[in-house]
């Protein structure tokens, strides 16, 4: 900062912090201190455990919810029933993830949704890339799978039925249903430029959808977000 040296005939004082804020991952020394968004995430690789090589266990839903649970690597497994009052619970229907891959779905449960989920926060990027290995099963058309990029994202304590792991709309989402492993790569540089510095959660969901005896699964593998 700089002050003129003399307003009025009174000898001006400068205060070097004047403006400091928290820092923040935005590319600019916010408490101007000299240096630019110290302790924040740095470029390249941005999920913890891309194979879910450390990654292990699984929970079901209950009369509400099952979770989330921490099951290693930045990963959480979740699973909720959006629609409790219609008896069919969601005992059956599960997230987690076992032999370096995440999965979520059940044989029962309408209306329940499973999520395995990692919360990430971005740092500075000027491009950033999403890539995953996806494949997504059932006997029931109308069952709801996909990839997700969401603006936010909690490992809880959920509190009912209306919590999820994330609020508002999706930022990003891959609702393609293929019953085989296939690569997926995305450019996500305009769709998370706002959420530079933020909180994030990329996530694998299986919505039952009322078909609760047609066991609907997907599974995900080799997870990778690469910010440049």
């Amino acid at each position: 900062h700089s002050v003129d040296n003399c307003i009025g005939g009174v000898t001006q004082g400068c205060d070097p912090l004047l403006g400091a804020t928290e820092d923040v991952c935005d590319g600019v020394d916010n408490d101007c201190d000299g240096a630019t968004d110290e302790g924040c995430p740095t470029l390249g690789e941005q999920v913890s455990d891309p194979g879910f090589d450390s990654v292990s266990g699984q929970v079901c839903g209950g009369p509400e919810y099952g979770g989330p649970i921490d099951m290693g690597g930045g990963w959480n497994a979740f699973v909720v029933d959006s629609a409790p009052t219609n008896g069919y619970g969601c005992g059956n229907m599960c997230a987690g993830a076992s032999n370096n891959s995440g999965y979520a779905g059940g044989s029962n449960g309408a209306g329940c949704n499973a999520w395995v989920y990692q919360c990430m926060t971005l740092p500075n990027f000027s491009s950033i890339t999403l890539s995953y290995d996806y494949k997504a099963t059932s006997g029931y058309g109308g069952s709801v799978h996909g990839v997700a990029v969401y603006g936010s994202c909690s490992e809880g304590p959920p509190s009912g039925t209306g919590w999820r792991p994330y609020t508002g709309d999706s930022l990003f989402y891959n609702g393609q249903k293929p019953g085989t492993m296939t690569h997926f790569e995305h450019d996500l540089t305009a769709e998370l430029a706002g959420y530079q510095g933020q909180t994030i959660m990329v996530g694998l969901r299986t919505n039952n959808s009322w078909a609760a005896s047609y066991n609907p699964q997907s599974y995900i593998d080799n997870v990778h977000l690469i910010a440049e």
